[in-house]
């Protein structure tokens, strides 16, 4: 599992967080796209818990500058091989988003993800010209995305609360996010079984 972070502060509290998952990375770094110029990019802080910091300087004044890498760079830079490998990305990154997927496009790389997952809505929020681009741009290369935030993820018991009638749709929207996702997932080493085999018969 690769993870981004580009606030420096929550780098050290989701590192703390992590430190017992000998499978998880994480970067320091705020994913753009291919048309970004250098090596770090302003973040423009929400102020409040951070969970609003974003790329767009409509989210507020103050900032701090992150490193900048493209998602393609640095799967290729660890090595993986995304034909080989079952791929699931899930972002909620604040209206950058779009740069992420032109980079993916600009790789090459979009049709080796399995699964697309996040809200994708800031950007309608920031910029609405830009947001029907985005749209557009997803719609012409066949990519939808399921969308959950962190809400989805909280149980019952996190929140000291005993289920009720009320909360089924709750639990129905979790069943069906989580098929979802080992649906992308069992989707994704068809592929990659299927690459291997055309490949042996090369």
């Amino acid at each position: 599992v690769l993870g981004f972070e580009a606030r420096a502060e929550h780098v050290r509290d989701a590192s703390a967080a992590l430190a017992g998952l000998a499978l998880v990375r994480l970067h320091h770094a705020a994913l753009v796209g291919p048309d970004h110029v250098g090596d770090e990019v302003r973040l423009y802080k929400d102020g409040g818990d951070g969970k609003g910091d974003s790329l767009f300087a409509a989210r507020g004044e103050e900032y701090e500058m992150a490193p900048a890498r493209r998602l393609s760079q640095v799967l290729a830079a660890e090595g993986y091989v995304l034909g080989e490998i079952p791929v699931i990305l899930r972002m909620n990154i604040e209206g950058a988003e779009q740069g992420v997927i032109e980079d993916l496009l600009d790789a090459g790389l979009h049709t080796s993800v399995d699964g697309y997952y996040g809200m994708w809505d800031d950007l309608s929020k920031i910029d609405p010209d830009a947001d029907r681009r985005f749209r557009r741009l997803l719609r012409d290369h066949r990519i939808s995305t399921i969308t959950f935030n962190d809400r989805d993820l909280v149980t019952f018991d996190d929140q000291g609360l005993t289920f009720r009638l009320r909360d089924l749709p709750f639990v129905l929207r979790r069943y069906a996010i989580r098929t979802d996702v080992e649906t992308s997932v069992r989707a994704g080493l068809a592929r990659v079984k299927s690459g291997a085999a055309r490949l042996k018969s090369r």
